[in-house]
């Protein structure tokens, strides 16, 4: 994975199956991904929204965010998964684990962002 990610950036159009298909663990850490934008836009430019709400209300979250850009507000089609695999079940060791893991990132991203995102990793591992 070493080197990886920056020759994504500095390479257009290349791509990287070992990225793409072994980075699970860096994908988590939200922040790494929105400190970019964070540090060249002013918090109110910016509209963060979680897989979880637009997954579970995307006619809540689709108009808000076209609000945010002054979009008209247009509702969203019925929702479609495409390639959709369901997951298979976690044990609680691994669950444990990834909670331990995630834990001081996600605590990172609530602080820069002044929002909760109502993930509990330190009370058993339960995300929302």
């Amino acid at each position: 994975m070493r080197g990886e990610a920056e020759r994504i950036v500095d390479e257009p159009g290349y791509y990287s199956e070992r990225h793409d298909f072994s980075s699970y663990l860096s994908r988590g850490r939200y922040l790494e991904h929105l400190e970019p934008w964070i540090d060249q836009f002013h918090p109110h430019q910016l509209h963060v929204v979680r897989s979880e709400d637009l997954y579970r209300s995307p006619h809540t979250a689709l108009p808000a965010a076209h609000r945010f850009l002054g979009l008209p507000e247009i509702a969203p089609p019925s929702p479609h998964r495409f390639n959709y695999v369901p997951a298979s079940k976690m044990t609680a060791e691994d669950r444990d684990w990834l909670a331990s893991y995630y834990a001081p990132h996600v605590e990172l991203l609530e602080k820069r962002l002044d929002r909760s995102f109502g993930w509990d990793l330190r009370g058993g591992g339960t995300f929302d």
